[in-house]
C-alpha cells in the first residue's frame, strides 16, 4: 500500500531565522543602493569641485600675467606723481621770485614792472589752484602756527610810521598777521604743503583790552 509522504511545518525557530535572513537580505540591498547614490554624489562634488580650482588656477594664471604691467603702471604713476611734485614746486618758487621783485622795485620801475609781475604771480596762483595746490590766506588773518611761521613783529608805531592810518591800526588784534613774507600753501583736502612766512603785529598791553 503506497504511503504519501508527510509534510511537515517548520517551527517557529526556523521561521524566525528566515525573517531575519531576509530583513538582512533587505537591509544589505538598501545598503548597497545607498553606497551607490553617495559613490555618484561624491563623483560629482569632485568634478565640481576640480571645475571649481581650475577656474580658480586660470585666474591666478591670468593675474600672474598682469602682475608685470601692473607694476610698470604702478612705477608709470609714482614717476608722474613726482614730476607733478617737482612741477608745483618749481611753480611756488616763480610764485615767490615774484613777490620778491615786486617788493623789491620802487618809484617809476615799480610802477612799470609790478603789475606785470603781480599778473605772472596770479597766473600761477590759478594754474596750482588747477592742480589740487591753494594758497593759504593769511595776510589779515589770525597766527595760527598750524599753517604759518611768525618771522617777526612789528609795532602800531612802526605801522603808522609806515603810512597805515591810525583807525586801521586800531582795529587791529596783536598777533594778527601783517605781512606776508612768503606764501604758504595747502592741498584740496586741507593736507599742510608749507607753512606761509609772516610779519605779526606785536603784543601791546593797552591795546586788546
Amino acid at each position: 500500500m503506497w504511503k504519501w509522504p508527510l509534510t511537515r511545518k517548520p517551527s517557529a525557530e526556523a521561521e524566525a531565522i528566515r525573517q531575519l535572513e531576509d530583513r538582512q537580505e533587505e537591509a544589505s540591498a538598501a545598503l548597497g543602493e545607498q553606497l551607490t547614490k553617495l559613490t555618484r554624489l561624491q563623483f560629482k562634488s569632485s568634478q565640481e569641485l576640480s571645475a571649481k580650482l581650475d577656474k580658480v588656477s586660470d585666474q591666478l594664471a591670468e593675474q600672474m600675467k598682469l602682475q608685470p604691467t601692473l607694476t610698470t603702471l604702478q612705477e608709470q604713476l609714482q614717476q608722474r606723481q613726482q614730476q607733478l611734485y617737482r612741477l608745483q614746486s618749481d611753480m611756488m618758487r616763480q610764485v615767490d621770485d615774484f613777490d620778491a621783485l615786486q617788493a623789491q622795485l620802487k618809484g617809476e620801475e615799480g610802477k612799470v614792472w609790478q603789475p606785470l609781475f603781480k599778473q605772472w604771480s596770479t597766473q600761477l596762483l590759478e594754474a596750482l589752484a588747477a592742480a589740487g595746490v591753494h594758497e593759504i590766506p593769511a595776510e589779515g588773518q589770525p597766527f595760527d602756527s598750524r599753517w604759518a611761521e611768525s618771522v617777526g613783529t612789528v609795532s602800531r608805531e612802526q605801522l603808522l610810521e609806515g603810512g597805515i592810518g591810525p583807525d586801521h591800526i586800531h582795529a587791529m588784534k596783536s598777533y594778527q598777521i601783517v605781512e606776508v613774507i612768503r606764501r604758504g600753501f595747502a592741498s584740496d583736502d586741507g593736507t599742510l604743503i608749507r607753512k606761509a612766512m609772516v610779519i605779526t603785529l606785536a603784543k601791546e598791553n593797552n591795546y586788546d583790552e
